[in-house]
């Protein structure tokens, strides 16, 4: 059986009050977010100040750089990552059309392919063989290699546009623009519901 070894940041949220946790984009990892353009609510900038001490620890990734997978267990952490780039995609459309902030724009971009390609490197290399090892379920895990590909190339795409977007290209078409940013954060997180409720169960058993 695959021993979990949990990311550092968990003891530690799990550990604060409900009025200190912070919403998922404070674990996106992305320091200039954090400081400078993260999530408006005030529960990033007051958890960012309770972790403070314990950045090096691996609570918070300070490089646009993903930081790398290795055990099936660590897809929760892979998980909880794109889960917050899902809702800073989210408050970008919740922002349209006159009120985007550019710089979250930019780090968006900046880390939304690198993110995606290093958590399906590894879900392909290490959690899918193990996952068709234990069900013999190999139509379901090209499935979700195909949607794999399909997410990448919606990201590359998407990517370009909050570059372009980011450095002060004008939103002709806002509508359009938050359809494209639903239909990929939305998209993504019924990926990452089947993977949670399917196959992690299978690959970790009860731990």
């Amino acid at each position: 059986m695959i021993q979990v070894k949990s990311p550092a940041f968990v003891p530690r949220y799990e550990a604060m009050s409900r009025k200190d946790a912070p919403c998922p984009t404070f674990f996106l990892g992305v320091a200039t977010v954090i400081a400078t353009v993260g999530c408006s609510r005030s529960c990033c900038r007051r958890a960012a100040t309770l972790l403070e001490p314990e950045r090096d620890g691996g609570a918070i990734m300070t490089s646009a750089e993903p930081e790398p997978l290795h055990s099936p267990a660590d897809m929760r952490r892979a998980h909880m990552q794109k889960l917050a780039l899902c809702h800073m995609l989210e408050g970008i459309a919740d922002d349209l059309p006159s009120r985007v902030n550019r710089l979250q724009c930019l780090a968006v971009a900046a880390d939304l392919l690198p993110l995606l390609r290093e958590c399906h490197r590894f879900e392909e290399e290490v959690v899918f063989p193990a996952f068709a090892r234990q069900t013999g379920e190999e139509d379901t895990v090209a499935r979700l290699k195909l949607e794999h590909l399909e997410d990448e190339s919606a990201a590359a795409d998407l990517s370009e546009a909050l570059l372009a977007y980011g450095h002060g290209r004008q939103i002709e078409n806002p509508e359009a623009f938050g359809y494209m940013l639903r239909a990929f954060f939305e998209s993504l997180r019924r990926h990452i519901a089947f993977e949670r409720d399917h196959v992690l169960p299978k690959v970790l058993g009860n731990q």
